[in-house]
């Protein structure tokens, strides 16, 4: 008597692919050394474009504008620039994942993100008012983080996961290692006129474009995205506490809180 063979289902993610894997497939791009070092420098050179003002220049210039009242008008322009730079990485972050663009998804808000940065921070070095500094260091919080928000999304992406902790930790030491250089550029560039605000950032640009020119990506398709929906801007700055599970907690939190406390 012959016994009936019946296959045995496959089990959830034994065959599936993962995203890192089909847009290895798509793209043609291994995810080696090389990627890494480019990823984790790119991703360091917004940083440093960004904490560098943070910690350092942006005192320096309010002192600069206005001695008497440094301390109102710093903690002013430091709370505009962390509320900006708190809606602008979700929001940016959403925008650039439903992006369909054929220059790819994530490349157009990195590089456009920085060199928005870039150019106020110019801006950042050559105010003369304490309104311009404000609205100088709005406009390059929200270009870096739109930035930091389209990087962070290349780690699940692209990186596999067996590479993907050893990754985040060293993207995790981003901001520390970006204020430390940031600090030292300054040193040689002086405290004085706007070369302490454009040294680090022509750091940033070299170390971004590095990054996006060796970033290969397939062009998304709209029903691969979904469709773009005005209320998409509003749910990428809300969490349901009662349907997110942990993980969606600590996505949050490493995709927002980390770029927004710099200010």
């Amino acid at each position: 008597m012959t016994q009936t063979q019946h296959p045995v289902p496959a089990t959830a993610g034994s065959t599936a692919e993962s995203t890192a894997e089909r847009m290895m497939r798509l793209t043609g791009q291994h995810v080696g050394a090389g990627f890494i070092t480019r990823y984790v420098l790119g991703q360091l050179g917004v940083w440093i474009a960004l904490m560098t003002p943070a910690a350092v220049t942006l005192s320096l210039r309010v002192g600069d504008v206005d001695p008497a009242n440094k301390a109102a008008s710093l903690s002013l322009i430091a709370g505009l620039g962390a509320a900006c730079a708190l809606f602008a990485n979700p929001i940016f972050g959403r925008l650039s994942d439903k992006s369909t663009s054929r220059f790819g998804q994530r490349r157009p808000f990195i590089l456009g993100g920085v060199l928005v940065g870039i150019i106020a921070t110019f801006f950042l070095g050559a105010a003369t008012t304490i309104p311009m500094i404000a609205v100088a260091w709005c406009i390059a919080q929200v270009g870096f983080n739109t930035a930091l928000a389209a990087t962070v999304a290349v780690l699940p992406e692209r990186v596999p996961a067996h590479k993907r902790g050893r990754v985040s930790a060293w993207l995790g030491s981003g901001s520390q290692v970006g204020a430390v250089a940031g600090t030292f550029l300054v040193q040689g560039t002086g405290t004085q006129g706007v070369w302490m605000f454009l040294a680090p950032a022509a750091l940033a640009l070299v170390l971004v474009v590095i990054f996006v020119a060796g970033l290969k990506e397939a062009p998304r398709t709209r029903a691969e995205v979904g469709r773009f929906r005005l209320a998409d801007i509003f749910t990428a700055l809300w969490i349901n506490p009662f349907r997110s599970g942990p993980s969606d907690w600590r996505g949050w939190v490493a995709s927002s809180s980390g770029p927004h406390w710099p200010c």
